[in-house]
């Protein structure tokens, strides 16, 4: 312990500048008090950089963390930072023909673990996004304000020139252009190899719950049969990006004029159509990836911003994970 001591304070005598990371979304401790007297007493400009932000479902919280920090030392800035989207992993996976999760992604049993860490797919990916970072060809916005914004508002203000992104999002960013300058799109990217790869399909399901009564339930299947209708479906694909889950959709008036003037709503269409059907581009089933996305988004924040190694961080997220979907499958009675 005196030996890293010593390698720490000496570090803080050569350099210009210190920046203090924080793990916003735990509690204030013995050791933050040390760590602040370490930054105080190097006497150098200091940055105080609030990690994980996104794990805090009511952001007000960050304001009595900043407010007490700002009492106990003067800083250039305080700045809320995060990773990046972990669902883009599994596009990009299967753009690379590889799969998510064992038992052919979940579609020929149950899915009892991840397999990201054990392919050269994942690692590629990590080590190709490290790359960027550390080259100066790609920025890690951050998850704060959620949902991406802050890529979409670096996007539409010209300050990155591409973002990876939902094709739901495309009318916003057309929007949030403001025809300042033309917005064009593209395919997922993937390696020259990987001749069987392609892009799974996103967006969410609508159900109906057996188990309510026959009111609800005829109620519900109205809904369900106005919202997937013709009209309804190209109006959706019109306002937001999303493709209409019916080809009918296309022949509505409202869906012909988008295209005509935004042939950009084409392309996720098109790069669907040209995937092949197989496992990895039918995406995983599970029923935990809300908590899967998260750990995969903690291994990208500590690859791009922590330098630890991508072997590392993929296996720390996939024994998370696997635990996860290991209780989930206990709960459900499915393995």
């Amino acid at each position: 312990n005196r030996r890293m001591m010593s390698a720490v304070h000496d570090a803080l005598l050569g350099v210009d500048l210190v920046c203090l990371m924080r793990d916003a979304s735990a509690a204030t401790g013995n050791g933050d008090h040390f760590v602040l007297d370490l930054v105080k007493q190097s006497g150098k400009p200091a940055l105080l950089l609030l990690n994980k932000t996104d794990k805090l479902k009511d952001k007000s919280q960050l304001l009595p963390l900043i407010e007490w920090y700002q009492s106990e030392h003067e800083w250039q800035s305080v700045v809320p930072i995060s990773a990046l989207k972990g669902d883009q992993i599994e596009q990009l996976l299967a753009r690379q023909a590889a799969l998510y999760a064992n038992n052919g992604n979940g579609r020929d049993a149950p899915a009892t673990g991840v397999v990201y860490n054990q392919e050269a797919a994942g690692a590629r990916i990590v080590d190709w996004w490290v790359g960027m970072v550390k080259a100066g060809i790609a920025s890690n916005p951050g998850r704060y304000p959620p949902g991406n914004a802050a890529a979409q508002r670096a996007f539409a203000g010209g300050q990155t020139a591409m973002i990876f992104e939902s094709t739901a999002t495309l009318r916003s960013l057309l929007s949030q252009s403001g025809g300042r300058f033309e917005v064009g799109t593209g395919y997922f990217p993937k390696p020259p190899a990987a001749s069987d790869g392609g892009s799974i399909v996103g967006g969410a399901s609508v159900w109906i719950l057996k188990n309510r009564p026959p009111a609800e339930q005829q109620a519900a299947w109205e809904f369900v049969k106005f919202i997937t209708a013709p009209a309804q479906q190209a109006a959706w694909h019109a306002g937001t990006g999303y493709f209409p889950i019916r080809k009918d959709a296309y022949r509505e008036q409202i869906a012909q004029e988008t295209l005509a003037r935004n042939p950009q709503f084409l392309t996720a269409v098109s790069e669907l159509r040209s995937s092949p059907i197989n496992r990895a581009t039918q995406g995983a089933l599970l029923g935990v990836f809300p908590e899967a996305r998260q750990k995969i988004e903690d291994a990208i924040e500590a690859a791009v911003v922590g330098g630890r190694p991508t072997k590392q961080v993929l296996d720390d997220a996939a024994k998370g994970v696997d635990q996860a979907i290991g209780v989930y499958n206990r709960t459900m009675g499915v393995a």
